[in-house]
């Protein structure tokens, strides 16, 4: 298991070839990373798009027309910083799982009413599906070699819908800021019909591109 966070040195060279096994993605995000990526996003991150839009906004958006009493699943759901949408929303049925130990008991403090599991993707067996089935910012850290896995999986838990916020390009392209990243055209990955996509260009960052999409199962 990583017990420290990787240099910068150990970073570059980690994006560049990807993190090269599935047992190495987990490790990372079980681990110290792991626990100290929960500690440095605290709150959702509300970026600003050139359109004048915000992250905030536009979630809200694709969850309005959602009924209040779905079952929804968040994959990757970290400290619950889009379970908060939700919740304030008024929906009332939400489930979430991180590989994180710690996010998962800072999750569970903050939303006693919902239910979270501490699992990988990979290990979550539910014996329900979910109406709908999301993740924000998750997909864009499997590897290439697990991605349609993890695409295959999201399919087979979703009843009704997907929906999904992940940088966006229309090929797949290493995200060389961060550890294990990648931009891909997500919503095309699933193969099923789009309900409802958009892609942003934010104000300043980088990479610029983001995706938000609403997909029919």
């Amino acid at each position: 298991m990583l017990n420290e966070q990787p240099s910068g040195q150990q970073r570059q060279r980690t994006a560049d070839r990807g993190v090269c096994s599935l047992n190495e993605q987990q490790e990372l995000w079980n681990g110290k990373f792991g626990d100290r990526y929960t500690k440095r996003n605290p709150t959702l991150s509300d970026f600003h798009y050139v359109n004048g839009k915000t992250r905030l906004e536009i979630t809200k958006s694709f969850f309005q027309d959602i009924p209040r009493d779905a079952t929804i699943l968040e994959i990757g759901c970290s400290t619950g910083n889009v379970i908060q949408i939700l919740h304030d929303m008024g929906f009332t049925d939400v489930y979430g799982i991180d590989i994180n130990g710690k996010a998962i008991d800072i999750v569970r403090a903050k939303f006693p009413k919902f239910i979270f599991k501490r699992a990988s993707i990979e290990d979550f067996a539910p014996i329900m599906k979910f109406d709908l089935v999301y993740t924000s910012g998750v997909l864009i850290h499997i590897h290439p070699n697990n991605i349609q896995m993890t695409i295959n999986k999201m399919k087979t838990l979703a009843r009704k819908w997907i929906f999904g916020f992940e940088y966006y390009s229309p090929k797949e392209e290493v995200v060389r800021y961060s550890v294990g990243c990648w931009s891909r055209d997500y919503p095309n990955l699933f193969k099923l019909p789009i309900k409802r996509q958009e892609t942003h260009t934010r104000v300043e960052g980088y990479p610029s591109k983001h995706c938000y999409y609403l997909i029919e199962t």
